[in-house]
């Protein structure tokens, strides 16, 4: 599937969870800003960069930087509030502070799974960023 589709499928995923919180969505016209969706609910705003991805061996990697050819673009923390993810897989949605830009320049891993090796410290567990537990209902 082209990755633009992947995109579109994301931000009404996004979307549909979003509004199904009580939020009105606005989106962007086009695919020139750092959001993609605007968020309200009682006055309050969230900006959000959506990403659609297919989880991989139980994990979701979320790409921090966007390329292509000839260029390497890196987010900043200030240009949004959060990413939201879209798992391709089971229609999920996570929501993932811009924070964590600060920490981490290219790739933020969600765990749907527990690793092979048991390993639990410094382990991003998806069901800890899904979104019903970030917004609230």
């Amino acid at each position: 599937m082209h990755s633009k589709r992947k995109g579109n499928i994301g931000q009404f995923g996004v979307g549909l969870a979003l509004t199904k919180l009580g939020y009105s969505v606005f989106t962007e016209e086009g695919d020139i800003s750092k959001i993609d969706i605007i968020a309200e609910k009682d006055g309050n705003l969230i900006k959000i960069q959506s990403k659609a991805i297919t989880p991989t061996d139980g994990c979701i990697k979320l790409p921090l930087k966007k390329s292509g050819p000839n260029y390497q673009f890196y987010y900043d923390p200030n240009m949004f509030d959060y990413f939201a993810v879209y798992d391709l897989e089971d229609g999920k949605v996570y929501l993932v502070s811009s924070e964590i830009l600060k920490q981490n320049n290219t790739l933020f891993n969600l765990r749907k799974t527990l690793a092979k090796n048991n390993q639990k410290d410094k382990i991003n567990l998806a069901c800890d960023y899904e979104i019903e537990k970030i917004l609230g209902s």
